[in-house]
């Protein structure tokens, strides 16, 4: 004679709550598979793979970006273009200046504005200095303001 310790009404509920536990993990198995199979069927439809190949390399970096371009027209109404603000602040400076006289860097800077020649910066006038600076043709009097080297008038 075999003995249980547990009822056989115990047992057999038991294993029914077994079989309902694992007819749900079922139930949930069986859902997830028809979503991947789902899944498959759209990305075949669309033209998807489904083991995606290796992406593409990435293309070469862009270049530096230029300094930004101005153009003005010259005396004679020619369009210059194809220089940056410096390159154009500092001819047009020159030009100013071929006859030998001085101006003051505010002035200057009046006159590049009023041509479309826009210096930038915290102080506009100490930026368009530090260009005509640099240029080699240009001479700097704190009292006179600048000239063009070489085309100075006579002092009187």
């Amino acid at each position: 004679m075999i003995t249980y310790s547990k009822k056989p009404q115990e047992l057999l509920a038991e294993i029914d709550g077994q079989v309902q536990k694992l007819r749900h993990e079922l139930t949930t198995l069986l859902a997830r598979r028809e979503k991947v199979v789902q899944l498959i069927e759209l990305s075949n439809e669309l033209g998807l793979a489904v083991d995606p190949k290796p992406p593409l390399p990435l293309p070469p970096p862009l270049p530096a970006r230029p300094a930004p371009l101005v153009q003005f027209r010259d005396d004679l109404g020619n369009v210059v273009p194809h220089q940056s603000v410096k390159a154009s602040a500092s001819d047009r400076v020159a030009s100013y200046l071929s006859d030998g006289s001085r101006e003051k860097t505010a002035a200057l800077l009046k006159r590049l504005d009023n041509e479309g020649i826009v210096i930038r910066g915290k102080d506009r006038v100490l930026a368009l200095s530090a260009i005509l600076s640099k240029d080699e043709r240009f001479e700097a009097s704190r009292k006179l303001g600048w000239a063009l080297k070489g085309a100075l008038k006579p002092s009187p």
